[in-house]
């Protein structure tokens, strides 16, 4: 009892240190105990665990991750670089181009590529024929490229160069591995670029240019700018700017501008790919006769053409087949050089027929091939002074051409003793008496019968027929 007892008074003390006793207003007594804080050291071992656990984890980490990462990144070059991916990639340009293609050291990395050079070769029934690029480089977007596909927003190359042909031996056949699914480039371009038809470097070919192709879902978009055409017969052209667009087997010009000194040219039109002739419409922006005609005839005649319409008709590896047809528009049109110009001069006794300028009521063709020019079904008339009918040609450096020249009966000619027997026999037709006349010799050199005219004619009294004659051609 005693210890018991001893017990109790040690608590009422040790509550009496650890608080403080109050009288509540009812008359109670209670003791205020101030609260203690934990002493307990469990919390302080669990973070000191947890510390260690994450010390752990990450040191773990530091370590393996990157060689985790440094594997990946090796085995996913090592698979660009591989054998069958490249034969994958092969196979995938197969299915999309109908090309075989063959890459030189094809390396993509991170988000580059680049290749020495590419390869394609059509098997037979293709219009294209092959393509080679080199220096070719591009961008890649890195998250396709971790996935394992080439995807980039633009494929370059610094040079090119497309063939395309009919021949039936290319002996190409399709590849054998299975095609890789890669999204591929949005654009493929390059500063110099070149097309040949037939072969390379061909007669007909358009070297140098700025090229971008954009294949979109339903169409592929070919940009052109910058380069030189060169067309054979027709000389070099200075080609400013194109669009072509194609759509299965059909191949829209939305515009070929070609443009120089003397001629400014607009192409436009759809072409049947399947088709071996093709057909083009044509603007003349810019040009005279030297331009457009060419072959000399610009010794002949002067003309402005601008605002002339027509047609190119083509087949484009074969020169023999190009054929321009314009119907010439303009106000006037100047003969010069012509021989029937000089006999006229003679014997009308005015030098205003050695340039004699019409005024065109009509319009004609200018119809120009490879190898030869011609305006033809000309009408031009000076009422009351001179008329003109027929064609003129200049193939090979020849002149040719069939003529009527048109002479009216009441004017008077130098040589008196021709008014009353030149025209003597003749019945007159539209106000004019017509003569025939053939040409011939060179544009730089003309020559026509048309003195023949004068030649079987009476010679004034007291003259001689061969001094008569020489004055009237020399």
């Amino acid at each position: 009892v005693d210890e018991m007892m001893e017990r109790l008074r040690e608590g009422d003390r040790e509550k009496r240190d650890e608080g403080e006793l109050v009288t509540r207003e009812d008359g109670t007594q209670v003791v205020r105990v101030k609260k203690r804080k934990r002493r307990s050291q469990q919390k302080k071992i669990e973070e000191a665990k947890k510390r260690r656990r994450l010390s752990l984890v990450r040191t773990v980490a530091i370590v393996t991750i990157p060689l985790v990462l440094g594997l990946a990144a090796l085995l996913l070059l090592a698979r660009y670089h591989s054998s069958s991916f490249q034969d994958g990639i092969t196979s995938e340009i197969w299915n999309k181009t109908r090309g075989h293609a063959k890459f030189t050291r094809l390396s993509p990395l991170g988000t580059r590529v680049k290749s020495n050079s590419l390869t394609l070769n059509w098997p037979d029934g293709e219009k294209l024929d092959s393509l080679r690029a080199t220096g070719i480089r591009g961008d890649l977007d890195l998250l396709p490229f971790v996935q394992g596909k080439l995807r980039g927003s633009e494929l370059k190359a610094e040079t090119g160069h497309l063939v395309f042909s009919l021949r039936d031996d290319r002996k190409v056949s399709a590849p054998k591995a299975e095609a890789l699914d890669t999204p591929g480039f949005k654009r493929y371009s390059s500063n110099d670029f070149s097309f040949y038809f037939g072969k390379k470097n061909s007669a007909f070919r358009l070297e140098g240019a700025n090229t971008r192709f954009i294949p979109n879902l339903n169409s592929r978009q070919l940009l052109l700018e910058g380069g030189t055409l060169f067309a054979g017969a027709w000389g070099e052209v200075d080609f400013q700017r194109g669009t072509l667009e194609f759509s299965g087997n059909t191949m829209k010009v939305a515009s070929l501008r070609f443009e120089e000194k003397n001629r400014h040219v607009i192409l436009e039109g759809s072409l049947n790919l399947k088709d071996s002739l093709h057909s083009l419409s044509m603007e003349v922006v810019n040009g005279n006769v030297q331009g457009i005609a060419g072959f000399g005839l610009e010794n002949l005649l002067q003309i402005d053409l601008t605002g002339s319409t027509g047609t190119l008709v083509f087949r484009p590896w074969n020169l023999d087949t190009h054929e321009v047809t314009l119907t010439a528009a303009s106000e006037y049109l100047t003969l010069k050089n012509f021989a029937f110009l000089e006999v006229l001069e003679e014997v009308y006794g005015e030098p205003r027929f050695n340039e004699f300028e019409f005024e065109v009521e009509q319009g004609f063709e200018i119809s120009r091939g490879s190898k030869s020019s011609e305006l033809r079904n000309i009408e031009l008339r000076e009422e009351g002074v001179l008329a003109l009918r027929g064609s003129i040609s200049s193939e090979n450096g020849s002149l040719g051409g069939k003529l009527q020249i048109g002479l009216p009966s009441f004017r008077k000619f130098a040589f008196s003793h021709y008014n009353e027997t030149f025209f003597k026999g003749r019945e007159a037709d539209d106000g004019f008496y017509w003569f025939d006349v053939s040409l011939s010799g060179t544009a730089e050199n003309p020559k026509d019968d048309f003195w023949n005219y004068f030649q079987t004619g009476s010679a004034p009294t007291g003259s001689d027929s061969s001094d008569l004659f020489d004055d009237l051609t020399r």
